[in-house]
């Protein structure tokens, strides 16, 4: 099964940042925690989210272990879907597909403000290669009495046929069962 418990850990191992690559060549500076939470979304999630086909397949090249039974559940919220073990040696990461298309990184520890910093980058990037970026939230919020920050963007591709919403949430207290949590799901294209 899947653990996750006890605190989340937020801060940056005692070597400060440093530079790692993620596939597509991009370079961020962070902790290798948060850096292989957002190559798990950007390669996973906010590339396959609109193909169950394609993202199952991507899941299957990597390995990864399906989650079931109550693990699954605390991920699901009630939503019907799959999820799969992603964690390695250098963290505890799940990857939940729900049936409303949504696909979610689930990093039960990682360094918050490396997490923001980089998916706020990615942002950036998407801008730059004439996606149309629309911010829908900054804002604090709280889940299940914990505080949290969510970032929401609405990310429309060049060709105007698909679009999603770019979310993260992030823990600000230390005892948050999930550090960082990653989301794409389709929504529909907005009119000009």
């Amino acid at each position: 099964g899947v653990s996750i418990a006890g605190p989340a850990v937020r801060r940056t191992r005692d070597g400060g940042p440093r530079g790692l690559p993620i596939p597509g060549g991009r370079d961020f500076l962070s902790d290798e925690q948060a850096t292989l939470a957002m190559g798990l979304y950007a390669d996973g999630c906010a590339t396959h989210f609109a193909s169950p086909t394609r993202l199952g397949d991507w899941v299957q090249a990597r390995g990864f272990d399906p989650i079931d039974g109550e693990g699954l559940a605390y991920f699901l919220n009630g939503k019907d879907g799959v999820g799969w073990s992603a964690s390695n040696t250098a963290g505890e990461f799940v990857l939940t597909f729900t049936s409303d298309r949504m696909c979610t990184v689930w990093a039960r520890r990682a360094d918050v403000a490396a997490v923001e910093r980089q998916f706020r980058m990615m942002i950036r990037e998407l801008k730059a290669r004439t996606f149309r970026v629309e911010q829908e939230t900054d804002s604090p919020i709280s889940l299940g009495g914990l505080n949290h920050v969510q970032l929401a963007y609405y990310v429309q591709g060049p060709s105007a046929e698909k679009a999603a919403v770019y979310m993260m949430i992030t823990a600000q207290d230390d005892d948050a069962p999930v550090a960082a949590r990653l989301t794409a799901v389709e929504v529909a294209v907005k009119p000009q």
